[in-house]
């Protein structure tokens, strides 16, 4: 399994253990229910869980959630430790050419039509 997978895997079995309904295949009508707006709020009040309960991944990566006053007005957290973290990140912009060539393309490999 990827190892990018997992972790979003984790998200959703945490979200579907703490409200089941989410879980419950016959309650996901699409066009008849708004399955993603219930997904929107599970993530709300799965942060608010996490802010109130303090689980076992930001105890493991010794990060404390935010306060519920930080998370639902977006305050600024004040950690400087932080902030040069993310200064110093490996983070670098790409330029990514957009090709809008593609019947070109389709043409020259003779997959087209």
């Amino acid at each position: 399994m990827s190892h990018i997978r997992e972790p979003v895997e984790w998200a959703f079995k945490e979200m579907t253990s703490i409200f089941q309904f989410l879980d419950f295949h016959r309650n996901q009508k699409v066009l008849l229910s708004p399955c993603g707006l219930f997904y929107l709020v599970a993530i709300l009040f799965c942060n608010v869980h996490t802010i109130l309960h303090i689980p076992q991944i930001p105890q493991y990566f010794n990060c404390h959630p935010p306060t519920l006053a930080e998370y639902f007005t977006g305050q600024r957290v004040d950690d400087a430790e932080l902030d040069e973290w993310c200064i110093q990140a490996p983070w670098h912009d790409v330029d990514i050419p957009l090709n809008t060539d593609i019947d070109d393309r389709e043409e020259s490999d003779g997959s087209g039509p």
